[in-house]
């Protein structure tokens, strides 16, 4: 009768057709315990019941595993697999003749590599809230460098998808890394600024979601992906311009792992549309066209890491998940919410008496003032520059109730969820927690309720000219009330080049600056008040 049943299940399979069936799943079945060389495979099911697992490194899933006795949770142990590898993987479960099958999944193995993670911030955290651990950076010159020598250390591929691109030297080290023998290929998306991009490159560029309803918003790098040694993914929540990485609150992430490498190449390769040097347009993939190709759960170093891409994958639940697992801490650093249903998980767990704290650059929307109205602990980002994070973090202080850190590029918004391109990461750590507690706290010194402070710049910007210009150039400001103000230009390097300070007045002011010794080229310029607000940002064009 068994192997009756194990040839019906399998006809089943191959022709697409559902079995009879009375045996629900009751939950998506997990993968645990990740090594190289075997994974297990959770599920439970409403009633007793043997379970096969189809299981192969292609869609035909040529390998079974059927278990002998009937029961409602099974603990199947896959074994003899081979490292940073994707297996296809369907469940069925057979009581006589009724079958019932999952939707096949692609679950990894963990990789040989290091498994090195590195966390960089680029303004500064409170170190106070320390349980011991410090990020690799914690201003943007870090950020910088760990991000050249990335580039400068690829010997094969380099992959990058990331929404605007205006830093010069990033794209600089990507054309020195083509000239000694690295594949490179760079998606961006097709309305924002690029202008780091321009020009006759030496690399192959593609304009990713061409639609009017979503954008290619990822920020992600791919280095040496075929390389278990080299192999490296980073990400975050940072733009390759000038404001993102200078100015605007950011967290980057550095991963030394193959599986996780291959796994973003493989998000990277269904867009680029090819697995080869050139972009294919007519067979590119972006936002809803996208599917959930690509492995979702990780071992790396030790630390359990999720990895998800939007919209295929439907991140909100994951999201959700994160909120609802909070015991009793959630502190959340996020650009923009809009969402409903994750606004409403966030006051069911204020409500369950869990210690929510959120800071949101954007308080004009539906759900903030929700969240306000139900008395959550949330604050606006007042100072003019910007707080890009999109992160959560639960429990960071309870290291026995899964401490978990959500980040990536993904915003808390309709548009993320259904039409962006976004990649987001998970991870279950109490290190990670804490050094993403740390940033937190840093930037709720700053604004949380009871910061003092001094409120917003002391002038607003009206005009720049000529730009370009040649040995000078004039900034209007319309000011508050009298101050001063200071300006600083710096390089496609990110180094300072010139500083000064002038006087404002209160009403109209007209300032001008002479640099006659300035080389040509673009570079940035950042006004900001006595105290540091910033003003205004801008490029200015030092021509010949």
């Amino acid at each position: 009768m068994k192997a009756y049943n194990f040839l019906l299940v399998l006809l089943l399979t191959a022709f697409g057709l559902p079995g009879q069936s009375d045996i629900s799943f009751l939950e998506k079945s997990k993968q645990t315990d990740i090594a190289p060389t075997h994974f297990h495979i959770r599920q439970k099911t409403a009633e007793p019941t043997r379970v096969t697992v189809r299981y192969g490194t292609t869609a035909s899933m040529s390998n079974t595993y059927t278990t002998m006795t009937a029961q409602t949770e099974h603990d199947i142990l896959l074994d003899n697999l081979t490292p940073a590898t994707f297996y296809h993987v369907e469940v069925i479960t057979e009581t006589d003749s009724k079958i019932h099958h999952s939707a096949p999944r692609i679950m990894a193995t963990a990789s040989e590599s290091s498994g090195e993670i590195r966390y960089y911030f680029n303004n500064g955290v409170n170190e106070d809230f320390s349980n011991g651990v410090q990020p690799d950076g914690d201003q943007y010159p870090e950020v910088l460098d760990a991000m050249y020598d990335l580039i400068d250390n690829a010997q094969l591929t380099i992959d990058v998808a990331v929404y605007n691109t205006s830093w010069y030297e990033l794209v600089n080290r990507l054309e020195d890394a083509v000239e000694r023998g690295v594949r490179v290929r760079y998606i961006h998306d097709e309305d924002t600024n690029n202008v780091a991009l321009q020009g006759n490159l030496d690399f192959p560029t593609l304009a990713g979601s061409p639609s009017s309803n979503g954008i290619m918003h990822n920020k992600f790098m791919v280095t040496d992906a075929a390389d278990p040694d080299n192999a490296h993914v980073l990400t975050g929540s940072m733009n390759w311009s000038f404001g993102n990485i200078t100015e605007d609150h950011n967290n980057t992430v550095i991963i030394q792992d193959q599986t996780l490498a291959l796994n973003y190449t493989i998000e990277f390769e269904e867009m680029w549309g090819s697995t080869g040097e050139m972009p294919d347009a007519g067979n590119a993939k972006f936002g809803a066209a996208k599917t959930d190709n690509t492995a979702h759960n990780f071992n790396i170093g030790g630390v359990e890491i999720e990895c998800y891409f939007s919209p295929s994958d439907a991140i909100n639940t994951n999201i959700e998940e994160v909120i609802n697992g909070a015991d009793e801490t959630l502190e959340i650093a996020m650009l923009l919410i809009t969402k409903e249903d994750v606004t409403a998980a966030i006051k069911n767990r204020y409500f369950a008496g869990v210690n929510v704290r959120g800071i949101f650059d954007n308080d004009d929307t539906d759900e903030f003032t929700f969240l306000e109205s139900q008395n959550v602990n949330v604050v606006y980002h007042y100072p003019s520059v910007m707080l890009h994070h999109k992160y959560a973090v639960a429990d960071a202080s309870l290291p026995d109730s899964d401490p978990t850190v959500l980040t990536g590029s993904h915003n808390w918004t309709y548009s993320a969820e259904t039409f962006n391109d976004e990649n987001t990461l998970i991870f279950h750590d109490a290190n990670v927690a804490n050094l993403f507690l740390q940033e937190f706290e840093k930037r709720w010194d700053e604004v949380g309720p009871n910061t003092a402070t001094n409120g917003y710049p002391v002038a607003e910007k009206t005009a720049i000219y000529p730009n370009p210009f040649t040995d000078r150039f004039t900034v209007n400001l319309t000011a508050h009330t009298a101050g001063r103000v200071t300006l600083d230009l710096y390089n496609s390097l990110g180094r300072q080049v010139y500083f000064a300070e002038e006087a404002l007045s209160t009403g109209e002011n007209e300032l001008t600056f002479r640099i006659p010794q300035l080389l040509p080229g673009t570079h940035y310029m950042i006004l900001r008040d006595a105290e540091g607000r910033m003003i205004w940002r801008e490029h200015v064009v030092r021509g010949q």
